[in-house]
């Protein structure tokens, strides 16, 4: 990579440290406005509180295992660490500065880092390594030429924010920080709880592993899941491949009065930058999702 590309890289990711920003009602009535931000180190501690609630209390797998919130714990201060060095993760705050959602990424091929090596550090999860092991390699032998992507690793909000779209938006945000990289697919994979959120981001499923089915040394642990029947590889191609840094297509139709628009960084100068909802793709034109800005509290 030249000096040119790095010098590039490092201030587009300064630029995106500040995510967006939303304004959701409150149970209790009035506005509460939550922000997200490119994971930082700093963050990581606070990601790894979330994550393990959010796993011990909902997440299928975990709860087939019967898995502590300390030996949770523990595997989520690993996984955030690495998370927050990875550029492709993302985190949401309250007007408090509290952590209440995360959407973890990393690139696909990982680092050299062996799931069996997990399930010794980590026994307990052994069963759940193994599982996503089995469906990272099915990706691997249907992308034999090309298997680069984005891996979402996992996402989650807390209770009290649930259903508002934050772990869309924040899917979002990291899809759209892989597509600065010039990595154009995503991958994840949906043990139950997430499959209706990446289906509404245009993911689609390419294998499954039905938990009747799994074995793991000779036991089948994940048989006595119901509701949810299977964890799904889901996929998604971004149209986000880097052509579209000086394409007219990706600038908003209506544009603030007075301000230049910067295709390289897809924002105007002295603005927030906000990842583009769902809902909003066609009326602005970007492919898969863009960024676009916002002024005075209000998406232009």
């Amino acid at each position: 990579m030249n000096d040119a590309v790095s010098r590039r890289d490092a201030g587009l990711r300064s630029c995106l440290r500040k995510l967006g920003e939303q304004r959701f009602n409150c149970a209790l009535g009035g506005q509460t406005l939550i922000r997200r931000y490119l994971l930082k180190p700093r963050d990581a501690e606070g990601v790894a509180d979330l994550l393990t609630t959010v796993f011990t209390e909902r997440e299928p797998l975990s709860l087939a295992l019967d898995i502590g919130y300390e030996d949770m714990k523990a595997f989520s201060r690993t996984a955030c660490d690495l998370a927050s060095r990875s550029g492709l993760s993302a985190v949401a705050k309250d007007a408090e500065g509290q952590i209440v959602g995360f959407a973890l990424g990393e690139n696909w091929p990982a680092l050299p880092r062996e799931d069996p090596l997990l399930g010794d550090c980590y026994p307990h999860m052994a069963p759940i390594f193994a599982l996503l092991s089995s469906c990272k390699k099915a990706f691997d032998a249907a992308h034999i030429s090309d298997n680069q992507a984005l891996h979402i690793v996992c996402v989650g909000v807390c209770a009290q924010h649930r259903n508002r779209g934050i772990t869309k938006l924040l899917v979002a945000d990291i899809m759209a920080l892989a597509a600065e990289s010039g990595i154009a697919r995503a991958l994840t994979e949906a043990t139950g709880l997430s499959w209706h959120l990446f289906a509404s981001l245009g993911f689609e499923t390419t294998h499954e592993v039905f938990y009747r089915s799994f074995v793991f040394d000779n036991t089948r642990p994940f048989a006595g899941i119901t509701g949810v029947p299977s964890t799904k590889v889901m996929e998604k191609l971004s149209a986000l491949n880097g052509s579209h840094l000086n394409n007219p297509e990706v600038v908003p139709k209506r544009c603030v009065s007075g301000m230049k628009y910067c295709p390289l960084q897809r924002c105007y100068p002295d603005t927030s930058w906000h990842v583009l909802a769902p809902a909003h793709i066609d009326e602005y034109r970007i492919f898969a999702y863009g960024v676009h800005c916002r002024s005075n509290g209000r998406a232009q």
